[in-house]
């Protein structure tokens, strides 16, 4: 097959539990580079992306851009569409009180910055369409503090899928080693059109045709982005160029797992 583009985006997270290098050799592992290309987004005010380059010798680049202003678009669980214009709130015309995940929002919730996930990935994709004469049809978006191992999943095949079939998206959840979920926003709403609209976000094969990176960049621009798994749902179902609705695949497997979640 041809190569993907795995992103890696956001901000790298040390940890003292796992190093920047076993979290790298886990990429390698996953995605060899014989079938990804790997290219790294992070924002200028955070600096430990020197360390993980560093300390796994990675010559870069790694591309910086100004950190997004902290916003938030509410999502009201009493309603079935999430990524719809008209039940999304600014802030200024917030009612009294929304929730958004499952906690009631407040000024310095790390909520607010959930949207940054979306932004980065498009303005990566920008940059690489930009700079390498190379286009990709497939995308892996995944994230610095990924802990990723390969017992049981075959990450090529989802790579492959996606380039045959547009349509297909694949968004991966975490397990622990019970096998129950780590993150499961099914469960903390108990709304199944809350899960309708979500895409799990770990680790997201998705093919370049579904990701219109001008429209999320303005969206973001009027400050009406969703965050996190919602955000994705938005980005990549309503904001989607295909004409027909992508379908989207969630995986939950214990081979995915956010380093911040074990013990510091």
């Amino acid at each position: 097959m041809n190569k993907a583009a795995l992103l890696i985006t956001g901000v790298a997270v040390p940890n003292k539990e796992i190093s920047f290098t076993e979290i790298y050799q886990g990429m390698l592992r996953c995605f060899p580079k014989e079938k990804f290309d790997y290219y790294f987004q992070s924002w200028d005010n955070s600096p430990h992306w020197k360390t993980f380059f560093t300390e796994n010798n990675i010559e870069g680049p790694c591309y910086l851009y100004p950190e997004p202003t902290p916003y938030n678009s509410f999502v009201n669980y009493g309603k079935k569409h999430l990524d719809i214009p008209d039940q999304q709130f600014n802030p200024e015309h917030r009612p009294l009180q929304w929730y958004i995940f499952g906690d009631v929002y407040s000024e310095n919730s790390y909520v607010i910055r959930k949207h940054n996930q979306m932004v980065g990935t498009a303005l990566l994709i920008d940059e690489i369409e930009k700079r390498i004469p190379k286009l990709y049809t497939t995308y892996v978006r995944t994230r610095w503090d990924l802990i990723l191992d390969h017992q049981f999943t075959n990450w090529e095949a989802y790579a492959k899928n996606c380039m045959l079939k547009p349509r297909n998206i694949f968004g991966f959840a975490g397990l622990n080693q019970k096998g129950s979920l780590i993150i499961d926003w099914i469960r903390r709403f108990g709304k199944k059109e809350m899960s309708d609209y979500y895409i799990p976000d770990l680790v997201i094969f998705f093919n370049r045709l579904a990701f219109d990176t001008k429209a999320v960049l303005e969206v973001h621009e009027r400050r009406n982005l969703l965050g996190a798994e919602w955000g994705w749902g938005q980005t990549l179902i309503h904001l989607s160029p295909l004409k027909n609705t992508p379908i989207v695949h969630k995986i939950h497997t214990s081979d995915v797992m956010i380093a911040r979640l074990l013990k510091k």
